[in-house]
């Protein structure tokens, strides 16, 4: 049972870095990016399991103490594969392009500084978004966590990128959280949209958790790997399979109510019986 209250101090709670790394594949020697690293507890997880020895990580850090604190802890346990690089007012102009294999990403949401190099009028998570489409191979996969306004913002770079995932067919997956999961520390609704970067996706996959108050349990992780590869329609978790088109007119909406059955949004699902929240 993941609980979503009591993991994390400060970036994501460890509930959604292990439902991020099961909703991963790692090849060997794959690259991999966590872009805005804070105090890389997403890195922490990948180099405590059995990926540490294959993969080649890299933490981008925008604090100063991030950056240290980082620094300290790959030097201690001695991973040579984890490299610690300070970006500051969110220049990212050196990034690699097309360089990495699996990419993570929790930025900040709010406006971008006045002293950034990058436009000021857009928001930190779509400067994010741009860069990490950027720096995912073809065929690579990225997790990112959005502000829920996102996925139906009016804004002209919000609705361009979400333009973008469905006319190039990379989105997979939209997971609406629970509005309690980065509590205390955030009282903003997020989402996690599962990208697979040039695969020409045919269709998405809704799925809602936010009646889900305070845990996940085991088979709700499985159930959402599952929908995830759209092998379990019968989970008992409010999902939605949409068309492409189906997206294209809806205006390129991201909200799962959009296309979750309003009743089925009404119920959890414990493995037992349904219950009306």
């Amino acid at each position: 049972m993941l609980c979503l209250s009591r993991f994390g101090d400060s970036s994501a709670p460890r509930a959604i870095l292990e439902l991020s790394n099961d909703l991963f594949s790692f090849p060997d020697s794959s690259r991999v990016l966590d872009l805005n690293a804070r105090k890389g507890e997403w890195s922490d997880l990948l180099m405590e399991g059995m990926y540490s020895e294959r993969l080649s990580l890299t933490d981008y850090c925008f604090e100063p103490s991030h950056f240290v604190i980082n620094t300290l802890k790959a030097k201690l346990t001695g991973a040579k594969n984890r490299e610690v690089k300070l970006h500051v007012n969110y220049d990212l102009s050196d990034i690699e392009r097309n360089g990495y294999d699996v990419i993570f990403a929790n930025p900040s949401f709010g406006n971008m500084p006045l002293e950034s190099s990058w436009n000021p009028r857009h928001k930190i998570h779509t400067h994010f978004l741009c860069l990490a489409l950027k720096a995912c191979k073809a065929g690579g996969k990225i997790i990112f966590i959005v502000p829920e306004s996102f996925l139906n913002s009016g804004g002209k770079y919000d609705y361009r990128l979400r333009e973008e995932l469905i006319n190039e067919g990379d989105l997979k997956t939209v997971i609406r959280l629970p509005s309690s999961a980065f509590e205390p520390y955030s009282k903003v609704n997020t989402a996690i949209l599962v990208i697979e970067k040039s695969t020409k996706k045919s269709s998405v996959t809704f799925i809602d958790l936010n009646k889900r108050l305070n845990e996940i349990e085991p088979q709700d992780t499985q159930d959402i790997l599952k929908l995830s590869q759209r092998e379990s329609p019968d989970s008992l978790l409010p999902h939605s399979i949409v068309s492409l088109n189906e997206i294209k007119e809806n205006g390129f909406d991201f909200r799962a109510s959009r296309y979750i059955k309003r009743e089925l949004i009404k119920y959890i699902a414990p493995r037992m019986s349904l219950e009306i929240i």
